[in-house]
């Protein structure tokens, strides 16, 4: 719990939020302006989880899904960093073991990393709630204030609450990603970076084998679902809740088994960040 509070008092997370939040209050200001009009009527469809879309991915909310992944990368690997280092290291080694060590470090990691994009989502999704109706029209007409795809299988409000675990095991993955990245090149700074290019760059290309799997065999449909591969449905669903949950947790295995494999070694790991 004390070291949560001091993550609440950080300079990464309170430069982090600020950023998000001044980003989020000025698209929920695009979206009442746009759906707010004639005399305050409010714009025929508009409901409260089409307005929880828009926030996250619409206008602003594109810029907000492009650079989440640094914020959540700042936010994990700046702890993980800081006590990972030789000096630290070492005066810890005398009162635990590596593999302890190494699990309560991730674990903080990965606390931290959804704190701030989960938290906006829930405020999201209660500001919407408490402004608009819950329902949403069967077509939107490809009016972004209107879209709000929920497989028409069940309740949006169910579907929403749904997606949060996901957006957590995104955070995960893209903590991954941050390690992966920070063993490589040891500097925070530098990891910031080219953790978020290795994200962008392994997306594209599991995009790309997904897509030619899914086309040389368009006949066997268990194959189909290589072709909505994405990291980032991890953040914002695209084709559905299941499919969202299995690339998400692909892409999650996957990371954790490097992440274990680049660290597990006590010695190495101790010299190189000595």
């Amino acid at each position: 719990m004390y070291q949560f509070k001091l993550f609440l008092k950080s300079k990464e997370f309170i430069f982090s939020f600020l950023i998000l939040k001044m980003l989020t209050i000025y698209n929920i200001f695009t979206y009442f302006d746009q759906a707010l009009i004639f005399n305050k009527h409010i714009y025929e469809g508009v409901n409260a989880f089409s307005f929880w879309k828009y926030v996250r991915t619409y206008n602003i909310g594109s810029i907000i899904v492009f650079i989440t992944p640094i914020i959540i990368i700042i936010n994990s690997l700046t702890f993980f960093s800081e006590n990972i280092t030789g000096s630290i290291l070492n005066a810890r080694l005398l009162k635990e073991k590596y593999n302890t060590i190494l699990k309560k470090l991730i674990m903080q990691a990965y606390i931290r990393s959804f704190i701030i994009p989960l938290l906006l989502s829930i405020i999201i999704l209660i500001i919407g709630l408490l402004v608009f109706p819950h329902t949403v029209p069967a077509e939107n007409y490809g009016d972004p204030l209107l879209d709000f795809f929920d497989e028409g299988i069940m309740n949006p409000l169910l579907y929403v609450i749904y997606s949060m675990p996901l957006l957590i095991i995104y955070c995960f993955v893209i903590t991954n990603f941050g390690l992966i990245a920070y063993k490589f090149t040891k500097k925070l700074n530098i990891a910031i970076i080219f953790g978020f290019v290795l994200i962008n760059v392994v997306n594209i290309i599991v995009g790309n084998i997904g897509t030619f799997i899914a086309k040389i065999l368009p006949n066997i449909k268990r194959f189909q679902h290589f072709q909505t591969i994405n990291i980032y449905e991890g953040y914002s669903i695209h084709s559905t809740i299941l499919n969202g949950y299995i690339n998400i947790i692909i892409y999650l295995c996957i990371s954790t088994y490097i992440v274990h494999r680049l660290y597990k070694t006590k010695e190495s790991l101790v010299l190189e960040f000595e």
